[in-house]
């Protein structure tokens, strides 16, 4: 069952945006895996190689921390880049526009959540 939600926008029409619980579970059970969206965060301060988001993450597994990574490639959050310098092979991981616009919304939420937490609203 969806909502339609209303919303004037600059030129004095109205834009209808339809809410539907399943589209926004869909997108919540997406990034809902343990660390997803930290890791996200990690490699947008870029902290890109494995061995750094270990660090991050010290209790996680080599596996768990590959079976992410491996996730967030196959969805298009991340593109894994291999490098081969001086016979020295390094993997980075790169944020895609996708994960850049999830990003954005995260800070928003956040922002929003702090406003409402402090009484700014």
């Amino acid at each position: 069952m969806g909502s339609i939600l209303r919303r004037n926008n600059s030129n004095s029409s109205t834009v209808d945006y339809k809410l539907t619980i399943s589209d926004i579970n869909d997108a919540l059970t997406t990034i809902n895996s343990r660390w997803k969206l930290k890791m996200l965060s990690q490699i947008s301060i870029g902290e890109n190689q494995f061995t750094q988001l270990k660090a991050a993450y010290p209790t996680a597994t080599n596996h768990s921390l590959t079976k992410r990574l491996l996730e967030l490639e196959e969805q298009k959050f991340i593109v894994r880049v291999v490098n081969n310098e001086e016979n020295r092979i390094t993997t980075n991981y790169v944020l895609t526009a996708k994960s850049k616009d999830l990003l954005n919304v995260v800070r928003q939420l956040q922002e929003w959540r702090t406003n409402w937490k402090t009484g700014q609203f």
